[in-house]
């Protein structure tokens, strides 16, 4: 039987995740790439040689149905992790999954390809 408190009070539901960052767009172009999303109907680059103000701000990447999926958040100055060791642990990782060892590969590949890096060393 449900604890009475938790059948009376409604749960929220997650939206987004939002991922801080000091470069918006750049962070959100790779995301967008590296998973295949889309951005929110007014969030898309500007044309060339345009201010891209939306990517100063906030940039929302969705999926196909158009449903929120991640967010990006400019800040103006974010602490390096030091992670795996030292004194600032990752801060937020996105678990990803595929379906074989060989696509994988592939993939780790096409991340570092996309601007990725392994641990705290830029590759």
């Amino acid at each position: 039987m449900a604890d009475p408190v938790e059948r009376q009070t409604q749960t929220p539901t997650l939206r987004q995740v939002v991922l801080d960052c000091e470069n918006a767009r750049i962070l959100a172009e790779f995301y967008r790439k590296l998973l295949g999303l889309r951005y929110r109907p007014g969030d898309e680059p500007p044309p060339e040689g345009a201010p891209d103000i939306k990517g100063q701000e906030w940039l929302v990447l969705c999926n196909e149905a158009g449903n929120a999926q991640l967010a990006f958040q400019q800040v103006p100055h974010l602490p390096e992790p030091t992670w795996p060791e030292g004194p600032r642990p990752q801060m937020l990782h996105l678990d990803t999954t595929v379906p074989t060892v060989s696509d994988l590969h592939a993939q780790h590949q096409r991340a570092l390809s996309l601007g990725a890096w392994v641990s705290s060393t830029k590759v």
